[in-house]
């Protein structure tokens, strides 16, 4: 997933994605690490799969983990 700005650049067409290659020196690639291991460690992936199996066998309401993921996403914002 990209976050624009930040892990790259979300663009419209072939001339935007052409001048956001002059712009990739503007990311700060520890940002984009850091980035990648808050949303994309095994830890953290199984962890999402556990609740959501969860959710699945009814042990846990689904509004409880939406509520969770909400937290977390503006956890990553900070």
């Amino acid at each position: 997933m990209v976050d624009h700005g930040i892990t790259g650049f979300i663009v419209g067409g072939e001339g935007q994605a052409v001048d956001a290659i002059g712009h990739l020196g503007e990311l700060d690639r520890r940002r984009v690490r850091a980035h990648f291991e808050r949303r994309f460690t095994s830890k953290r992936m199984a962890t999402e799969y556990l609740q959501k199996y969860e959710v699945l066998i009814g042990k846990k309401p689904a509004s409880a983990f939406a509520a969770e993921r909400a937290e977390e996403t503006q956890d990553e914002s900070l």
